[in-house]
């Protein structure tokens, strides 16, 4: 019987490649763990973040609803607008603010206080009611229940709104100037029999000449320059001047919004506030009423305005225009911005009415298509001199008509004469 020898031979390097062959794997599963290691941290960096980023989000909600009812607790007024730079805008009484949502830090340890990115218009007065204007943006440490902006990091600092005294150019400026025209030019009177020089200088008139003039006393109130001159023209009942009337629009203005802003909340939602703008504006328009020279002015007057595009309508109900018609006679515009509509009131009842500075206005006030009106209580002078006062009057009347929807449009001379020389008399 033949043996069988069964030989088995194993393959070169088979036994070398198992252990490479479980080192793979094990490399693998290395890499897959590191892998999986990886995501996990990742996942809870990503967690981390989206922690940190919801804690932020609370924390501006927070700021953001701690803010808003601040603004309502302390008495500010607050508006949603559209602009490139703000998406809101705070109002109190000398205040006017800009800022946006996100851009708000609370500091919990200290009530009412915040940080924030704002543009920031504010005005003081004296005790004459002359106004210093402030115009900055940055970023603010605020105080809403002090009211107070203090300047934390350093930004922007606006050219100041021009605060000079406006001039009525009367016939004492007038002669003044001609005085200071002629320092140094020698007069000569002359002897009309010898033709010789009776004087042989000017100095001396010119030096008494001018200490008359130092002996006129001139006093500035609500950003007009007055002297004894503006209280004689109330006195006499002669036609009324510029300062005047500017002065009134601005003692108007500051007690609208002094009364407006002791209101409650909800007394101040169905008030249809009114503002006046001087009228120096429409004076300087010129004849052409060139569109980019009025929007120019609008800014210089307003440029607190300038963010939301004249868009008045978002605070106010009418506009009003005191209008100087070449010194011969005084009107005023009321623009009604809900309705689109202007009403002249002029106490002459004349026909004619100037339609290219009621649309010049108009297209600064975002008005298309303005429907003129002549107001019903025009007409009604019948002397040379009254059309400034009845102009005062008639906005004396829509200011107390703010706050007293059935008051009644009278025109009292007398009594208007004696607010105006309250307003003007020094203090």
């Amino acid at each position: 019987m033949n043996g069988f020898c069964c030989c088995f031979q194993s393959r070169k390097g088979s036994d070398k490649d198992r252990p490479e062959k479980n080192q793979t794997q094990d490399q693998n599963i290395k890499k897959s763990e590191s892998s999986i290691s990886k995501l996990k941290n990742q996942q809870d960096i990503q967690n981390k973040n989206l922690g940190i980023q919801n804690q932020q989000n609370s924390q501006e909600r927070n700021s953001i609803t701690s803010w808003n009812q601040d603004c309502i607790n302390n008495g500010f007024d607050k508006l949603q607008i559209q602009s490139s730079n703000f998406n809101n805008l705070i109002i109190f009484i000398n205040i006017l603010c800009y800022y946006s949502e996100d851009s708000i830090k609370y500091y919990q340890n200290q009530p009412n206080q915040y940080e924030c990115e704002v543009k920031l218009y504010q005005t003081e007065y004296d005790e004459n009611n002359n106004p210093k204007f402030r115009l900055n943006e940055g970023k603010f440490l605020i105080n809403l229940e002090k009211k107070t902006f203090n300047l934390i990091k350093s930004g922007i600092c606006f050219q100041e709104q021009s605060n000079f005294i406006n001039q009525d150019f009367g016939e004492d400026t007038i002669q003044k100037n001609r005085i200071q025209e002629n320092k140094n030019q020698q007069i000569k009177i002359l002897d009309p029999e010898t033709n010789e020089q009776l004087n042989k200088s000017n100095r001396d008139n010119y030096e008494y000449i001018c200490q008359q003039q130092q002996n006129i006393k001139i006093w500035c109130k609500y950003n007009q320059q007055f002297s004894i001159n503006d209280l004689n023209i109330l006195k006499n009942k002669l036609w009324m001047t510029s300062s005047i009337i500017d002065s009134y629009v601005l003692y108007l203005n500051l007690s609208s919004d002094n009364k407006y802003f002791q209101l409650k909340q909800t007394e101040r939602k169905n008030k249809k506030r009114i503002l006046f703008f001087p009228s120096s504006l429409t004076t300087n328009f010129g004849d052409d009423y060139d569109i980019k020279k009025v929007r120019y002015l609008f800014e210089s007057e307003k440029p607190q305005f300038k963010d939301i595009n004249f868009q008045l309508s978002l605070l106010y109900h009418y506009i009003g225009f005191p209008v100087n018609k070449k010194n011969r006679h005084w009107l005023f515009l009321l623009f009604e911005l809900s309705s689109k509509k202007v009403f002249i009131f002029d106490s002459l009842h004349r026909s004619e009415q100037d339609g290219k500075l009621i649309n010049a206005i108009a297209q600064i006030l975002n008005l298309n298509e303005i429907q003129i009106n002549v107001h019903p209580h025009s007409g009604q002078q019948r002397d040379t001199y009254s059309c400034g006062y009845r102009v005062c009057s008639f906005m004396k009347y829509y200011q107390e008509k703010q706050f007293q929807e059935n008051v009644q449009y009278k025109y009292k001379e007398d009594d208007m004469i004696c607010i105006l020389k309250d307003v003007i008399n020094p203090s």
